[in-house]
Formats: C-alpha cells, sequence, structure tokens
C-alpha cells in the first residue's frame, strides 16, 4: 500500500494532549504536545513523519477537545469524536489493567483501528450551536449547585446560616431563570436550531428541555451513520452487564 491510513489515539487534557500513532506491524509511537495552537501544528509536524493519511480518535471531555478537533478537521485530517464510556468499556473488554494518559492515547489507536467502520466522523458545529452547548453546559452546572444547595438545608440547623443558604438557593434560581431566557433566544434567532427543537418536540416524551439537550450535544444529526451511532454518542444505549 502506497499511502497507508494510520490510527492516532488521542488522550486530551486541559493542558496537554497524549498522542500514539498506531504503525503497520501493530506497534505503537506516543508522543505529548501543549494543548494549544503550538502543540496542534507541531502535531501536524510529527504525524507527517509517518505518512499522508491519518484517522485520529479522541474522547468528548469537556471542551479541552474542541480546539484540537476543529484545527485538525480543517487540516483535512479525518476525526471521530466518542462518547468516554464506549472507551472504557472497550478497555474493559481489552483487559487493560493499567490506567495512564501514555495507555490511554494506545488505547484510543487500538479501538479505532478494530471499529474503524462504526466511527462517527467529526464535523464542527455551528457557531449557533456552540454558543448553544456552553449555555447548556452552564445551565447544567447551575441546577447542580442548586440541588446541592437545597441538600445542604435540609441539614442546617443555625438561622444564619439557613437564611443564608436559602439567599444563595433564590440567586441560583434567578440565574437558571435568565439563562433559559437567554437559551430560547439563541435558538429562536437561528433557523437550523428552531427547526430542530420544534421536530424533536413532535416525538412523545420529549419536550423543549430534553430537545435542547440533545441538540446541544449532538449537534448535526447527519454526522451519524444511523440512529444507533447518535444513541451511542449521547449514551442513550443499554449496555448488558453479565
Amino acid at each position: 500500500m502506497d499511502n497507508p491510513l494510520y490510527y492516532v489515539g488521542i488522550d486530551i487534557a486541559k493542558a496537554k494532549f497524549d498522542v500514539a500513532i498506531k504503525l503497520q506491524n501493530g506497534k505503537h509511537k506516543h508522543k505529548v504536545f501543549k494543548n494549544n495552537l503550538e502543540g496542534f501544528e507541531s502535531l501536524m509536524q510529527w504525524l507527517n513523519t509517518f505518512g499522508e493519511t491519518f484517522h485520529c480518535v479522541m474522547e468528548a471531555t469537556n471542551i479541552y477537545h474542541e480546539a484540537l478537533a476543529d484545527f485538525l478537521f480543517q487540516q483535512q485530517i479525518t476525526v471521530s469524536v466518542i462518547n468516554p464510556k464506549c472507551s472504557a468499556h472497550f478497555t474493559k473488554t481489552d483487559n487493560l489493567r493499567s490506567k495512564t494518559d501514555k495507555i490511554d492515547a494506545k488505547m484510543l489507536a487500538d479501538y479505532a483501528d478494530e471499529k474503524r467502520h462504526k466511527l462517527p466522523i467529526y464535523q464542527p458545529i455551528s457557531p449557533a450551536q456552540r454558543e448553544l452547548l456552553r449555555k447548556n453546559r452552564q445551565l447544567d452546572h447551575l441546577k447542580k449547585q442548586l440541588a446541592q444547595e437545597k441538600t445542604r438545608l435540609t441539614m442546617l440547623l443555625d438561622s444564619d446560616c439557613i437564611a443564608s443558604t436559602q439567599q444563595m438557593i433564590a440567586f441560583i434560581k434567578a440565574q437558571i431563570k435568565a439563562l433559559e431566557k437567554t437559551i430560547k433566544q439563541c435558538i429562536n434567532a437561528d433557523n437550523t436550531l428552531k427547526n430542530n427543537v420544534k421536530l424533536l418536540c413532535t416525538i412523545p416524551a420529549i419536550g423543549f428541555a430534553t430537545a435542547v439537550q440533545l441538540i446541544a450535544h449532538l449537534g448535526d444529526g447527519n454526522r451519524f451513520k444511523n440512529a444507533k451511532a447518535a444513541a451511542t454518542f449521547a449514551d442513550l444505549t443499554p449496555m448488558i452487564k453479565s
């Protein structure tokens, strides 16, 4: 084969990312890069020493993967962003006991090789959807905070602490209400988001909030080969344990 395809696993964190490229002999080459533009460009230079055609796989980890995934897409590199639970299950079935960033990167390269025909192909989301995603993440964070404060309230005895916590709960509720309003405005300002939410809401048991969650995290459904691939990415498929 004149131009072989190399599978590349990327374990990404806030400040750096580990990369493992799977060679044709089954072995791996590993290197660490900074999680910034300088690191992205260094990655490309390193990859080009091996060949020209690559399929990079990384996990959807908070927001840390987004810039690199977009950069690789712009470089015409095939990218797949997968649900971390998929790779975690692969780790268990492959009997990998140790866990380091280097090992995780190698595991992702092996995962890409084995699941090559089932991997979702990454497509950058629109600016409107990215804004929606970030607002939705903040909304999730506020709701978790609210639940925590409500739990704390049930365990307090001091009147001053109770009053303080009640004020905090009222503040968080106001923040949630304001953010939900902003999210609706964000959706109504973009015809694609608006139509997708409207379409999802026609499905029984799916309301506005669930529709927003799905669109924010899944993005354009066309990037998935089928409904099962989308459900797996969203962690909506059952897993049989034995």
